[in-house]
């Protein structure tokens, strides 16, 4: 369908500062009606043809081959300086011959939008990476650099039939360079830089490519590799490229001797980039040089024409249902399809385009790096830039359904309408998976629970033993509970780790940041539920505050710490929510002065004793550590660990708090010892150091000199008291 005039409409603007489209109807969202429907529709009025259902329509298209080619290029109007004289001029396999007469070009059909979807505000290309480097590519500006490149590529001697070879991720300038060297009538091929030198030699070395693009390194699966001596092989085992232009990245060591830069190929901004027009061509000449696999013997080379990718493309559009962003049916429409450069689907994805559709691509691992795997990587990066149609391989969705993956807790997915799989077959399970996932996304936008099913904070608070009366009924009134962590020295000691090592430190900083995450998107949802709390002032969590705002830097020593969570859509979600609804959810509880009311053992704390008894009045709680008998489970005692290494711990955990944690320091004293002065200002100093907020305890162990054995045992003869208390910075 013919590009519309659309007015300018406002934006939103996302965490990343990038824009997100304002839904085109008064109920926020835009109609979404299939586009097969529509097709169909404009059968009826304007062909007179109906059909029964969809077997009778695709039955139609593909015994009236005629007919039906003719509908999709006049449903689309696709556009040519010269008329076609047949739809099938020669109906012969091999041999076939597409609409004689007429010509194309790729690059036409993309530009025809760039005044409309320019004109709703919408971008043509939005990309990241992981390292969270967003950046939109307006339609003006993509139209400028891919004229710039075709001049420079012109200048350089390329002409009609040329083949163009590059070595490129998945970054837009990727598609810049594609449409550049479509526009002038060279033909394009391209490797992803994942592949080794061979895989691509075995390629470009049959088709001879004149030029070579290429990146000199890479970012992917959380490492940055150089890729300059690959690219610099490529060029001398290639001797029919007569011209190089690299695209650089950070990642290389070294600059490659005569070749052009990306930056400067593409800066070019006058009369002749404004008065760039692609060549007109036939409709059968080639457009790009796909392969087969490789499995049997060389990968074999597979031409398509322009005029036949723009056709299929379109046609396919109908049965992917991928709209058009700036027309009112699918407006703000996003569309994203994960892949590499070397996989057909990233010419799938970049065919949006061709309908005045907003790519939205992201170059990196879909699971995070291969050292700490995260398969939410791809749904944070969907909802940071509201996605509105998700596609991937099988094996994705069945990684992340393996993984336990909870979709609700990677930001706002609710703008996906569409999910697509290709590669292998997707099961069942996976299916189901993805089913539950968004039906439950569905469920927590709306705020409307199935019948019969409380909210689950409703049903802890509700359901949950009391130990203390008063509490059960405090909690029961407000509908208010604390989250708290328990059993961290447990975990720890299962892991064989302990609290004053690097590596230690870094797993608390995982667990303390997976529970604070999750416990104000608890928060978020409870405000979603019942109501933001009147005195969120106090936190300024409507203005986008976060508790890990406050953290000390000096923290980040202590570890190789990474934030595996997107708290940048987070605060984007408060702050589009007005807040959230508890601000007791920003300390941790202290669970040993609290255990008595809990019911359970320390929280954070390391162990004094595999034993516990705390006792308060007619209430006594005992408590022995997990698996103590194990002698592979090593408990670290709390007496073992200097007090300035149980303040960085607990610093660690404070990164993601604003309120004072329950910190306690235990110190060894034998016969007539005290603690020296020096020794107080150095704890003091080191809290300072590393923003510790509060401290309450300082125990003491005044008889016992004797640890933890590996059985997990602490021997008898322990004498412990408090000899500081409610010390506070």
């Amino acid at each position: 369908m013919p590009p519309a005039n659309v007015p300018a409409r406002t934006r939103q603007v996302n965490n990343s500062g990038m824009t997100l489209p304002t839904p085109a109807t008064p109920a926020g969202l835009a109609p979404n009606v299939p586009q097969i429907r529509l097709y169909q529709d404009w059968l009826r009025e304007q062909r007179g043809l109906s059909f029964a259902d969809y077997h009778a329509l695709w039955r139609w298209s593909t015994t009236e081959l005629d007919a039906f080619w003719q509908s999709i290029w006049d449903y689309f109007e696709l556009r040519s300086p010269t008329p076609h004289t047949a739809v099938l001029g020669r109906n012969v396999m091999p041999g076939a011959q597409w609409f004689p007469g007429a010509q194309a070009n790729y690059a036409h059909q993309v530009f025809r939008h760039v005044d409309a979807a320019h004109a709703a505000g919408l971008p043509a290309i939005v990309s990241d990476d992981e390292k969270g480097q967003a950046r939109e590519l307006s339609w003006p500006e993509l139209r400028r650099q891919v004229a710039s490149l075709a001049l420079h590529l012109k200048t350089q001697g390329v002409r009609p039939g040329d083949r163009v070879a590059a070595y490129l991720p998945n970054v837009p300038e990727t598609i810049v360079a594609f449409l550049a060297v479509v526009s002038i009538g060279a033909v394009w091929s391209v490797c992803a830089p994942d592949m080794g030198t061979n895989a691509v030699l075995d390629r470009f070395s049959q088709i001879e490519p004149a030029v070579l693009i290429a990146a000199d390194g890479v970012s992917w699966a959380g490492r940055d590799i150089d890729r300059s001596a690959v690219v610099q092989e490529l060029r001398a085992k290639l001797p029919s490229v007569r011209h190089l232009v690299v695209l650089h990245h950070p990642a290389a060591f070294e600059s490659i001797a005569d070749s052009a830069d990306w930056v400067r190929a593409t800066a070019l901004n006058d009369e002749k980039t404004a008065a760039f027009e692609p060549l007109w061509l036939p409709f059968d000449h080639p457009l790009w040089i796909v392969y087969s696999s490789g499995t049997t013997g060389l990968p074999k080379p597979i031409v398509h024409s322009h005029g036949g990718i723009v056709l299929v493309a379109m046609a396919s559009g109908l049965h992917m249902d991928v709209g058009c962003s700036y027309r009112p049916n699918n407006f703000g429409e996003r569309f994203h399809w994960y892949s590499s450069t070397g996989w057909i689907m990233w010419n799938s994805q970049t065919s949006g385009l061709l309908s005045g559709t907003t790519c939205v691509i992201f170059n990196g691992s879909p699971g995070g790096p291969r050292d700490a795997p995260d398969w939410t990587t791809l749904w944070r990066f969907a909802a940071r830039h509201g996605v509105t149609y998700l596609g991937s391989g099988a094996a994705f969705y069945a990684g992340c359904a393996k993984a336990g993956v909870d979709l609700a807790q990677c930001g706002d997915l609710s703008r996906i309408r569409a999910l697509g799989t290709t590669g292998s077959p997707l099961s069942p399970e996976v299916q189901q998976w993805g089913t539950d996932q968004f039906k439950r996304i569905a469920e927590i936008k709306s705020g409307n629970p199935p019948p019969g099913r409380p909210m689950m904070i409703d049903y802890c608070i509700l359901n949950s033993h009391y130990v203390l009366p008063h509490v059960a009924v405090t909690a029961k009134a407000r509908m208010n509970a604390g989250v708290g962590l328990m059993g961290v020295a447990t975990h720890m000691a299962r892991k064989g780790l302990r609290y004053d090592t690097d590596e230690g430190r870094e797993e608390l900083h995982r667990i303390a940041e997976r529970h604070m995450y999750h416990a104000i998107r608890a928060s978020l949802r409870i405000s979603k539920e019942r109501g933001v709390a009147p005195w969120m002032h106090k936190t300024r969590w409507p203005d986008g505050w976060l508790p890990i705002d406050t953290y000390n830097r000096n923290v980040d020593e202590l570890g190789d710490f990474h934030n595996r969570y997107d708290w940048e859509a987070l605060r984007t979600e408060i702050m589009q929510n007005g807040g959230i609804a508890h601000s007791c959810l920003v300390a941790y509880m202290p669970g040993e002065s609290s255990s008595k009311a809990l019911g359970k053992p320390n929280s954070l704390y390391p162990v004094r004793d595999v034993t516990l008894n705390k006792t308060d009045g007619s209430v006594t709680i005992r408590w022995a550590a997990p698996d103590s008998d194990n002698p592979a489970y090593f408990y670290q005692s709390a007496w073992d660990i200097s007090e300035v290494d149980m303040i960085k711990a607990y610093a660690v955990f404070q990164k993601f708090t604003d309120q004072g944690i329950s910190a306690d320091l235990w110190r060894r004293i034998k016969d007539d010892d005290k603690v020296s002065s020096r020794e107080l200002l150095t704890h003091y100093f080191a809290m300072v150091k590393y923003g510790m907020k509060t401290r309450y305890y300082y125990n003491s162990n005044v008889a016992s000199d004797k640890t933890l054995d590996n059985a997990g045992s602490i021997h008898d003869g322990v004498e412990e008291k408090v000899v500081c208390e409610s010390c506070t910075m």
